[in-house]
């Protein structure tokens, strides 16, 4: 158990999307964004270099999720791998999804972290991203310019470093409508003792 206490930081909380929008358009990336914060809680053990972390605890419809067969899956920034678990639609229609959630850590991780944040860490070699890499989906951002769209293929620039502009708020992921025959699925492969690296 680490003992290490958390950095001193300022905690910003908006009650609206707006409001958020306000706080990145002024900060930009002198403010982190958190909302599962499983990983940036870690960082701030350990070398969070940021006097500022944003909350999007307060902030409605941006959890959740939808499916519709033309439009696919569309997944709320604030969803939890444990959301995810839970719906019937996932497991059906993406199940590299639904297994990919199922070995995401431990339950109180999954009923925390989010698939969105999970994406924005950067780290194209997390179960979350690699299963929505396979899928093809894309990241909705808005910010006070407006919207954009951004496909995970252009999502990760370079390790822990994300397309994401410091004035931008992830709204939701996208993953395609599963054409006729598709068949997808996710298994983890761990290393043992006898692996070379």
């Amino acid at each position: 158990m680490s003992t290490r206490i958390l950095s001193d930081f300022n905690l910003l909380i908006p009650s609206t999307v707006d409001e958020a929008l306000d706080i990145l358009d002024r900060l930009r990336d002198k403010v982190t964004v958190i909302s599962g914060g499983t990983d940036v809680l870690v960082a701030m053990k350990f070398n969070f270099e940021n006097e500022n972390a944003m909350s999007l605890a307060k902030l409605s419809g941006l959890d959740g999720l939808s499916f519709d067969a033309q439009k696919g899956l569309r997944v709320g920034s604030k969803t939890t791998i444990a959301q995810l678990l839970d719906s019937p639609d996932v497991k059906k229609y993406y199940p590299a999804i639904w297994e990919a959630a199922v070995t995401f850590a431990t339950p109180q991780i999954r009923n925390t972290a989010t698939l969105v944040g999970n994406l924005l860490r950067g780290s194209p070699a997390g179960d979350g991203s690699c299963a929505v890499y396979a899928l093809g989906g894309s990241l909705v951002f808005t910010s006070k310019e407006g919207e954009r769209e951004v496909d995970i293929d252009d999502l990760w620039v370079g390790y822990a470093t994300t397309a994401r502009k410091p004035n931008e708020l992830a709204l939701e992921l996208r993953i395609p409508a599963p054409s006729a025959g598709n068949i997808n699925a996710f298994k983890r492969l761990t290393r043992v003792n006898e692996d070379l690296a």
